[in-house]
């Protein structure tokens, strides 16, 4: 985990590493998720499949910020 803020927030996160947001997505609906973060499908299917994926740290806010229910 990175600390960090996050976009249009003063509050300070433990941003999540690419590894532990796969292992977190794995039983969700990525569909509802992609929605709520404004993702197109497709790429989070390739983010949590493809292992050579390189988001940015701007999707990894989203996620984490997703997953800690902020979002």
């Amino acid at each position: 985990m990175v600390k960090c803020k996050l976009e249009n927030d003063h509050r300070s996160i433990q941003m999540l590493s690419l590894q532990e947001i796969r292992e977190k997505l794995k039983d969700m609906n990525l569909s509802a998720v992609s929605r709520s973060i404004g993702m197109h499908r497709q790429q989070m299917c390739k983010l949590i499949n493809d292992e050579s994926s390189n988001p940015t740290a701007q999707t990894l806010e989203r996620l984490t910020a997703y997953l800690d229910g902020r979002a």
